[in-house]
């Protein structure tokens, strides 16, 4: 597997300010990684739209045209006037965070490590 770095030094043998500027980096260059793959979408939708179809062949791959359904922009009040509303049981988060802070051990609970690189602005 090889890893996508910014600098020609191994991550190991960085400074601490080296680190900060190579995630920095990668940060502009996942932005353009997303902008390029929107870009590429664009075109291979376009390209069926074109020819009136929902897949293209390209050697020895298929893309197809897949839609789903969002409904994050559904009000709950859109949803109710239609009927379309469910009451369900879920876990309380910020209870088990509680708990978890006061010790209590809570089955199937992980913490997931990751790391945050902010500017720092000099005052």
């Amino acid at each position: 597997m090889s890893i996508l770095m910014t600098s020609e030094t191994p991550a190991s043998e960085l400074t601490d300010e080296q680190l900060g500027e190579e995630w920095e980096n990668l940060g502009h260059l996942e932005e353009q990684i997303k902008e390029y793959k929107a870009y590429i979408r664009d075109e291979a939708l376009h390209r069926m739209d074109t020819k009136g179809v929902n897949s293209i062949y390209a050697g020895n791959k298929m893309i197809k045209d897949q839609s789903r359904g969002i409904y994050s922009g559904v009000s709950l009040n859109t949803a109710r006037e239609l009927g379309a509303t469910k009451t369900e049981e879920t876990v309380d988060t910020k209870m088990l965070g509680k708990l978890v802070k006061q010790g209590v051990e809570v089955e199937g609970y992980r913490v997931t490590r990751f790391i945050k690189v902010e500017n720092i602005e000099n005052e």
